[in-house]
């Protein structure tokens, strides 16, 4: 099942680290309200893709 996160808070840092233990997940995508916060929670959390808007992340159909 691919996953993607809506911001990068306390509570999305908790969800993206437990699905590192869930067979057959990845954590597609992330999207935060600035491109620069997304990327870092990308290589903290190793998403595949990042996004600077909410509405990108709606939008990607890999999501």
């Amino acid at each position: 099942m691919k996953w993607g996160i809506i911001g990068a808070g306390r509570i999305a840092h908790r969800f993206a680290s437990s699905l590192k233990h869930v067979e057959g997940c990845t954590l597609q995508a992330v999207s935060c309200r600035t491109l620069q916060k997304a990327e870092i929670f990308q290589k903290e959390h190793h998403a595949l893709k990042a996004y600077g808007s909410f509405d990108a992340i709606v939008n990607d159909p890999h999501v």
